[in-house]
């Protein structure tokens, strides 16, 4: 984001900065075409205290006001983000209303546990969760995340089904540097909401190594009572082709089994995400992207242009969506279908 005024002192400063997006589109083009516009404003506040010469802290606030039109207008007015945070050299601790994210998956992402950004998204919205996060940074690099969550009541990442409100949420990563790449391992536990399950336990295991091409796995296992609920796992590569300014291929592969009693059995998702990104100057990006459902035998496409100024960028997208009634990459309930289009322009202040 672009700061447009900020201050300082000997130990204190502040400033702020911000986002306003203008979308307008088109979905089910070519039968009973539905048009939508949108705008948003997305204003970011932060000050910063240095407690000593290599320690801070630091207070962050941003909301987000959204009206869309479909068949009517609709408003809405919410916190973003709101966060303090402490600072030093080997030590993060950072409270309140944040965004946790983490995992090498690019599409197809089994550690989407507590975000939903959606790689079509320009602005990269997800919502935060209410919490505190620690995290120390040995020497060598070896990460160590603790966090616990409370009050978060609505559905996060990919979950099914809600947490119970009045019980804290707890957890933690251990990530540890390899010559090549990293190496992680992710815990998770909550309480369930009204269902006949009390418990979830979550177990990960991820890893990146750069061989020339970039290799990463991400998977997860969830555990409802002790009894296997799911298992997801993730296996994708990267590489830049030296064709005219660099062409980027990313491939991802992802399975998913429900069966708790057959770990051998097919799984009953099989998904495949494969995109091409292309900057043809400095200025100018196109990105193309596709997605396939063995178990629903649908396709998707997805084809962006994009415009970067130093202030502003400008986004024409075409795509197919295929009709199964939720975003493929998020999860949520989507009634977009079809062909589509959609044009964004985003001003940095």
């Amino acid at each position: 984001m672009c700061t447009t005024q900020s201050f300082s002192a000997d130990k204190f400063s502040y400033d702020y900065s911000g986002e306003i997006s203008l979308q307008g589109g088109g979905y089910s083009l070519t039968d009973s075409p539905d048009y939508y516009a949108g705008l948003r404003a997305l204003p970011f506040f932060q000050s910063l205290l240095d407690v000593s010469k290599n320690s801070y802290i630091n207070f962050n606030i941003s909301v987000n006001g959204f009206s869309s039109y479909v068949e009517d207008w609709d408003n809405k007015l919410e916190l973003y983000r709101l966060s303090l945070t402490y600072q030093s050299l080997q030590t993060e601790v950072k409270v309140g209303l944040q965004k946790i994210t983490f995992g090498p998956a690019k599409y197809l992402r089994p550690l989407m546990w507590f975000d939903r950004i959606n790689p079509t998204d320009p602005m990269q919205i997800t919502e935060g969760v209410y919490g505190a996060l620690f995290r120390y940074y040995t020497m060598n690099n070896t990460n160590i995340w603790l966090w616990g969550l409370y009050g978060n009541e609505e559905l996060k990442g990919m979950e099914q089904f809600k947490t119970e409100p009045d019980r804290p949420e707890f957890g933690g990563r251990l990530q540890i540097p390899l010559p090549k790449g990293e190496i992680a391992a992710s815990y998770h536990n909550r309480k369930l909401k009204g269902i006949y399950r009390d418990q979830e336990q979550r177990l990960a295991l991820d890893g990146y190594f750069d061989m020339g091409v970039g290799l990463w796995f991400e998977s997860s296992i969830s555990l409802m009572d002790n009894d296997v609920n799911s298992v997801m796992a993730t296996f994708g590569t990267d590489y830049t082709f030296g064709i005219g300014n660099g062409l980027n291929v990313i491939a991802e592969y992802m399975s998913i089994q429900y069966s708790p009693n057959n770990y051998f059995a097919d799984p009953e998702e099989q998904l495949l995400a494969l995109s091409f990104s292309y900057p043809l100057n400095i200025m100018d990006q196109l990105l193309y992207m596709s997605y396939f459902s063995e178990a629903r035998d649908k396709l998707l496409h997805y084809l962006r242009y994009q415009r970067t100024y130093d202030k502003y960028s400008l986004n024409f997208a075409i795509f197919h969506y295929p009709e199964i009634g939720y975003d493929v990459f998020t999860g949520r309930q989507s009634n977009i279908a079809g062909l589509a289009a959609q044009v964004m322009a985003i001003y940095n202040f």
